[in-house]
């Protein structure tokens, strides 16, 4: 393959992850699941980040109240493990509240969970896609899940200049 750039092949889901996490290099984690802390731990060992919160087993949604912001939050081994309705309020919450940056694992064998769900979470499929089995990822920033309509602009909203001119 001389004088071809070879594409970056992601072979599991935690190293698509930790690719995200050092382009990201947050200094705030949140972990949602054994599997998540798991690959976070081991991933990020040598350089940590200032603030790491692993959250796993029962009542994830009451010890989640506790906690601020985060600037990644990473969830795998969760959403097979939830009813729907608890895995949904799970998702919405940490998207709006807790997550600047959300990554979800989401195994193949769990169908209520196909794309069109997630979408309507505001997750895209990631594009640091895992080979291997593992499952798809999805992500959400904050800040670039809505791209900015062609009408939001300060050319189609009020001009003080022409209040006198124009009545609407």
């Amino acid at each position: 393959m001389r004088g071809r750039v070879a594409e970056v092949v992601v072979p599991k889901a935690c190293d698509a992850v930790l690719h995200i996490a050092a382009a990201l290099r947050p200094r705030s984690v949140l972990a949602v699941g054994a599997a998540a802390e798991d690959c976070l731990r081991t991933g990020l060992g040598a350089g940590p980040p200032a603030e790491w919160e692993c959250l796993a087993g029962a009542q994830l949604s009451a010890r989640l109240a506790r906690l601020g912001r985060f600037d990644l939050a990473y969830v795998a081994g969760v959403l097979e493990d939830l009813p729907r309705a608890e895995a949904a309020r799970l998702l919405a919450r940490l998207r709006d509240v807790h997550a600047r940056h959300l990554v979800v694992l989401v195994p193949d064998a769990v169908g209520e969970w196909d794309e069109a769900a997630l979408r309507a979470y505001g997750l895209r499929p990631s594009a640091h896609q895992p080979e291997g089995g593992d499952g798809r990822l999805y992500e959400f920033d904050l800040y670039d899940y809505k791209e900015t309509p062609d009408w939001l602009n300060a050319r189609y909203w009020a001009h003080p200049e022409l209040w006198d001119k124009y009545r609407w």
